[in-house]
This record gives structure tokens, C-alpha cells and sequence, in this order.
């Protein structure tokens, strides 16, 4: 029968015996070299002790000369017939044996010097620090090749033991190896603030997705925070334009002598702003309640009943009504609705069901209360709410308006609270 170890290894305590046993002996005859690394000598007439005779009297001089060895003695010789002399052995060299035979331990067990001693492996100035790293991918590479899979059958075997079933949502995460300090942990939330930038302007998440993110990393130093509720944003200047960004000022024109609210807009139109930014006046169909039940036309209606979205395609819309084109000072483009916008929306917001996206999404295309800018978020230059008041809630839509594509998109569908809606206004007013 073959011994175990030949399927599993020799065993490691087999191994390192050898080099343990290599240690002690290193350690042992320093000691005994430092005891006795110095020998004192002393020159004097030996004819008697050599001749047979009694050496009682160089005896008495031996004890003599040890009883006044130390720090405080005085030694007294003759000065014609002794001398005194010391050798000491060379102590160099002894140190690096024994801290090499130590090492060695760590180099069979596969540890580094570091983590199984304690301190830092002797010359070249060494730290240990590189050591470190490579123990860690090696234990990753464990964990990852050798440990994973026999840990993912005993964790199946507990579950159908305890529940009578298995459970394919919880997912095994390691313990990571080695925690980062302060200043490690800033540069890596820099650098994920940094994609998330990049993310959030080519459209693929919004602020919501990033609180979601940073609610969820413990490390991120805002772990509490709720996603949905996104912060105020500062107090607009008086002289700014209420709307915001260099682009829409191109298409909105201001009476600089007017102070009292009143605005031309691109088309000519007259409309008055109210102290939240928001048109409460005028004659280019943006103030609250402007397309009522009883009032709207066969055209809008139209519109609003050709919204049938398709789950599983993308959806192309009607465009926007001319009232709002002109007040936005917008071209007419048709509305697309991306596949996999649909997939992301149904997954953050699941409390719309498919029969409630086509009405959220006609009334607040095409029979919406008011439209609000987008102008608290820097990265989202495009971006407008389409805000319609519905029996129980508000629609929201969030339509992407680039002069350079052949359509806009709709980004996002979500249904809000008044007060939400309230919040909304005022971080971009």
C-alpha cells in the first residue's frame, strides 16, 4: 500500500523537520561562541608545573587573576617574569547564519518571512513588501483553482441538508487578503469616480445607478445614503439664466431691461418665469395644466394613442408637439425608445408594469404639464423631464434632445410623488 502522501505531498511538518533541527543547531553554537568568544592569557614561568613538581602556587595566581576579572578590577603582574593577553573571537557573520537558517523555515513553508515572523527579511534593504504581493496572488490562485469549487459543493450539500434546495442567488465572495490604508483606499475611490464620470456622460448609468453603487461599497464613505434621494443643488444666481448651459442660451432669447419675469423665446412668444424657474405664463403651452382632459386636440390624441411599445425591439415614437419644439427651440425628430433602455428601466423600476409604460409615456411626451431642464447634473448638457400630474402619481420621461443624432431617446420612464416632482423642479431651477 502506498503511503498517503504520495497522492497528497509530503507532509509539511516531514519537510521543514530538516531545516528546524538545521535552526536549533545555528542558534546553539552562537550561543556557546558567544560565551566563549573571549579567552583570557597569562605568560609566566611554567618550569615548575612542567618539571612534576606542585602547581599550587600558579593555581593561586589563576584564581587570583579571575577573582579580580571584571569591569571594576585591577589585574597585577610582575612586570620581568608575566604578561597579560586576551583573544577574542570574531563575532561577524553570526547574526546572518542564524537569521539564513531561520528564513529558510518560511522559504519551505511558503510563507514569507513578513507574515510567519514577524520581521523583515535580512539584506538588500529588503521590506518584504514584494514578497507579500506574491503570497497573496499564490493564496488567490488557491482560492480561485483549488478551494472554490469543493467550498461551492460542501455550501450545496449544507443547503439541501438545512432548506431540502439549493439557492443559485447567493454567491460566494473571498475575504480579500490584504485591506488597503487610507491613502490607498482615496486613490481607488478616485479612480472609480472617475469611470463613473466617464460612464454617466456616455449614457450607460445615471446619478441614481452611482448613489446605488456607492450605498452599496462600504468603502466608498457614503454607505447610508439613499439613491433615490438625490441632493438639492446650489443656490442658482440671480443673473444666470433660469434654463442653464451655454447651449440653450443660443436658442432662448433675454430682454436684459425686462426684470420682471417676461422672456421671448427662438419663436417670437412671450412667457414669464415664476421665483422656482418655472413658466407660469405665457402663450407657448409650457405653464402647468395646458393640454387639460377637455381640451385636447385630435392631433395630440393621436399621438398619444399610437404608443405601443414593443418589449422586445426598439420603438420608434412620433415627434415632439410643435408648441413644445418651438418653446424648446428644437427641430422635429422622431422619439426612439432602445431595446435595451426598456430592459435597463424594467429592472430599476419594477413597480411599472408593461400596461402602464404606454399612458406614462404618451401623457408625458405628448400631454405634458411642464418640461424641465436638466441642468443640475453637468454631464447630461441634453437632458429634459417631461413632467405629466397622472391620477396617483406623476410621469416622468427623460428624453435625450443631441442636435447631432437623427432622433431623440428616451433615457429613462419612472412614476414620482409630488414631492419628488417639487425636488426635481428645484435642483434645476
Amino acid at each position: 500500500m502506498r503511503p498517503a502522501y504520495n497522492f497528497f505531498g509530503i507532509p509539511l511538518s516531514q519537510l521543514i523537520l530538516p531545516y528546524v533541527r538545521n535552526f536549533e543547531r545555528a542558534r546553539n553554537a552562537t550561543a556557546d561562541i558567544v560565551e566563549n568568544f573571549s579567552l583570557l592569557g597569562l605568560k609566566t614561568d611554567m618550569a615548575q608545573m612542567l618539571q612534576g613538581e606542585t602547581a599550587d602556587d600558579i593555581i593561586n595566581r589563576m584564581k587570583v587573576m579571575l577573582g579580580s576579572k571584571r569591569n571594576y578590577g585591577i589585574a597585577m603582574i610582575d612586570k620581568d617574569t608575566e604578561e597579560f593577553f586576551q583573544i577574542n573571537t570574531p563575532l561577524s557573520g553570526l547574526q546572518d547564519l542564524v537569521a539564513q537558517s531561520l528564513e529558510l523555515l518560511a522559504l519551505v513553508s511558503g510563507e514569507p518571512v513578513t507574515k510567519l515572523f514577524g520581521t523583515p527579511p535580512k539584506g538588500f534593504n529588503s521590506t518584504g513588501e514584494h514578497d507579500l504581493v506574491n503570497f497573496y496572488d499564490r493564496v488567490k490562485n488557491w482560492q480561485e483553482n483549488l478551494f472554490y469549487d469543493n467550498f461551492e459543493t460542501a455550501r450545496k450539500v449544507i443547503e439541501l441538508s438545512e432548506f431540502g434546495q439549493t439557492f443559485p442567488d447567493i454567491v460566494s465572495e473571498w475575504q480579500p487578503l490584504k485591506d488597503p490604508n487610507p491613502k490607498e483606499q482615496a486613490e481607488i475611490n478616485k479612480i472609480l469616480a472617475d469611470t463613473d464620470a466617464s460612464l454617466v456622460q456616455s449614457g450607460a448609468v445615471d446619478a441614481e445607478d452611482i448613489r446605488r453603487r456607492l450605498s452599496q461599497d462600504v468603502t466608498s464613505g457614503y454607505a447610508n445614503i439613499k439613491p433615490e434621494d438625490l441632493p438639492e443643488p446650489p443656490d442658482t444666481p440671480e443673473s444666470e439664466n433660469p434654463f442653464g448651459g451655454d447651449e440653450l442660451k443660443k436658442k432662448i432669447t433675454v430682454d436684459a431691461e425686462e426684470d420682471d419675469g417676461w422672456r421671448t423665446a427662438k419663436n417670437g412668444k412671450r412667457y414669464h418665469i415664476d421665483e422656482d424657474g418655472n413658466i407660469d405664463k405665457g402663450n407657448i403651452g409650457q405653464n402647468e395644466g395646458k393640454n387639460s382632459e377637455s381640451n385636447i386636440s385630435p392631433e395630440i390624441q393621436k399621438k398619444i394613442d399610437s404608443v405601443k411599445i414593443d418589449f422586445d425591439k426598439d420603438n420608434t415614437l412620433p415627434g415632439l408637439n410643435q408648441d413644445d419644439l418651438d418653446y424648446l427651440g428644437m427641430e422635429d425628430k422622431p422619439i426612439l425608445f432602445k431595446k435595451d433602455t426598456i430592459d435597463r428601466n424594467e429592472k430599476k423600476h419594477p413597480d411599472i408594469t408593461r400596461d402602464e409604460y404606454n399612458e406614462l409615456i404618451g401623457q408625458g411626451l405628448y400631454n405634458n404639464d411642464t418640461i424641465i431642464r436638466e441642468k443640475h447634473d453637468p454631464l447630461k448638457p441634453n437632458y429634459y423631464h417631461f413632467v405629466k400630474k397622472m391620477e396617483k402619481s406623476n410621469s416622468i420621461v427623460l428624453l435625450e434632445m443631441a442636435d447631432n443624432k437623427d432622433n431623440y431617446e428616451i433615457v429613462h420612464v419612472q412614476k414620482m410623488g409630488d414631492k419628488k416632482v417639487k425636488k426635481l423642479k428645484k435642483r434645476n431651477s
